[in-house]
């Protein structure tokens, strides 16, 4: 194992053994947990539904531009790697206790023997390296103003000026409590830690 991912190794002197396995479709699957129970919080695509789960193989490979062999469809994982938890072959791959504790995702690698198989002893090493690529979730960021500044022309400023908010106008809130909504026109790729610089200013005859 490594920091980003894992990487198996096999016996060159039992390469044989290997492409006998190979014949008969020999695949590698590993079910993948995250000990952070938010990961879907700031991962897009989000949690799956509850009878689905991210699957991702090696039959279904997209090259990136940089030539590296994706194993899902789009740039990065997206819904369309969700598969239904009763279809093959994840029927055969889930355990009793995957319904009650599901993995992230389950990752299939199938070793097969033909011209392009993985247990070739002239393979290109890049054929034998593949890759999963996960983006960050967005969101639309929102301030409510309260109390006496909710009655005062008060806006949010970017000191940096690489964001702006728009008043979307007066909102009611649970407890009968009035309040502007200041929200960001699109949605912002969550982070841990932002370097945004936003100040409350009101404007006035002079300036804000």
């Amino acid at each position: 194992s490594s920091e980003s991912g894992v990487a198996i190794y096999f016996d060159e002197e039992k390469i044989d053994i290997l492409r006998l396995h190979a014949e008969d479709q020999f695949a590698l699957v590993f079910k993948v947990f995250s000990k952070d129970s938010n990961f879907f919080r700031y991962t897009a695509p989000g949690a799956p539904p509850d009878n689905a789960i991210l699957f991702l193989n090696n039959q279904h490979i997209t090259r990136d531009t940089m030539g590296k062999q994706m194993l899902h469809s789009d740039s990065e994982v997206t819904e369309r790697a969700c598969v239904d938890m009763t279809s093959d072959p994840l029927q055969e791959i889930l355990d009793r206790k995957d319904y009650l504790v599901k993995p992230v995702f389950i990752l299939q690698v199938v070793i097969t023997a033909g011209k392009q198989g993985l247990c070739l002893e002239n393979l290109d090493a890049a054929a034998r390296k593949f890759y999963i690529r996960f983006t960050t979730n967005q969101t639309f960021w929102k301030y409510y103003i309260l109390g006496d500044l909710s009655k005062r022309n008060v806006y949010i400023a970017d000191l940096d000026n690489t964001i702006q908010f728009e008043n979307i106008g007066r909102i009611l809130l649970s407890g009968q409590r009035e309040a502007i909504q200041l929200q960001s026109p699109t949605a912002i790729p969550m982070q841990e830690q932002y370097q945004y610089r936003l100040q409350l200013k009101e404007s006035g005859s002079v300036g804000g």
